[in-house]
């Protein structure tokens, strides 16, 4: 009595692995498909990212430290000159000064796209990164679950050729019926 109990447990528990891991495989498999499309590979070796990434932060904050400098800067120190003359000259002023400060004020924006743009490399650095591992871990958990299921086939297979065939699982209800 205690080992057909001990037959029919284990029977149970090996049609439920069965089934778990069946489910298991119909989960991860259209999840390895959607990671083979060109839409999750990787948009650029890690290397270029990175360089492309420092670039940019350096860009950045050049156009940051440009409004200190402009005296430095020909184009700027002329801007200022022309500023400094500008009633010698017979100029409004306030053109000039529109002309100085709509200057600053589009370096300053050209910074923050750069340093935006920067942050948007590293974005995609760190998705490449993430991609490659789910790539690995889907892939070896698959292979893994693969073996399972070839294991438990050749069990089902060895053992339970003799039982009816209600202990065999199929991906859907309505196929069952045609099995049988």
């Amino acid at each position: 009595m205690i080992t057909k109990r001990l037959h029919d447990d284990l029977v149970l528990e090996f049609k439920e692995n069965k089934r778990m891991i069946y489910e298991q495989l119909e989960l991860l498999d259209p999840l390895g498909v959607a990671l083979l499309k060109p839409s999750a590979s990787k948009t650029a070796p890690k290397f270029a990212l990175i360089i492309l990434e420092i670039l940019l932060y350096v860009l950045a904050l050049g156009f940051f430290a440009s409004p200190f400098l402009f005296e430095y800067i020909y184009f700027f120190e002329f801007i200022e000159k022309l500023y400094s003359r500008t009633r010698s000259i017979g100029l409004n002023p306030g053109v000039i000064q529109y002309a100085y400060w709509g200057t600053i004020s589009l370096v300053v924006i050209f910074g923050i796209l750069f340093l935006i743009i920067a942050r948007l490399v590293h974005a995609i650095r760190l998705k490449n990164n993430t991609l490659v591992l789910a790539k690995q871990t889907v892939k070896s958990m698959v292979a893994t679950q693969l073996k399972r299921k070839a294991s438990m086939d050749a069990t089902d297979q060895r053992h339970f050729s003799e039982l009816p065939n209600d202990h065999l699982y199929f991906e859907d209800e309505k196929n069952a019926s045609t099995h049988s």
